[in-house]
């Protein structure tokens, strides 16, 4: 019985350093470590004979990628995007006596 190849599809977010949305619309197919994972003797690095955990593999949107994991029998399963959530604030409110700094 062969088992079908499992991988995740998410979406990324923008990280703490960037300023725009740039790289956050694009869908990242990523495949499953396998538990074929060894320490290696020497360095003691973990190692492993599956090539697919160094893959991934990016799509401009999620239609695409269903498309190509559904043509190639992958089940994936998809992970929530966590939306970004902007607070409005006015550049006085950084001076006003009652905030976090005083208190």
């Amino acid at each position: 019985m062969i088992k079908k190849q499992q991988a995740y599809l998410y979406q990324l977010s923008k990280t703490a350093m960037q300023s725009g949305g740039c790289k956050t619309k694009q869908w990242i197919v990523e495949f499953r470590l396998r538990p074929h994972q060894f320490i290696e003797p020497i360095m003691s690095w973990t190692g492993c004979n599956d090539m697919q955990s160094q893959v991934k593999l990016v799509f401009n949107n999620l239609e695409q990628a269903q498309i190509y994991l559904n043509k190639h029998g992958i089940q994936a399963t998809v992970l929530p995007n966590h939306k970004r959530r902007i607070v409005p604030k006015n550049y006085s409110d950084n001076f006003k006596y009652t905030s976090v700094a005083h208190t």
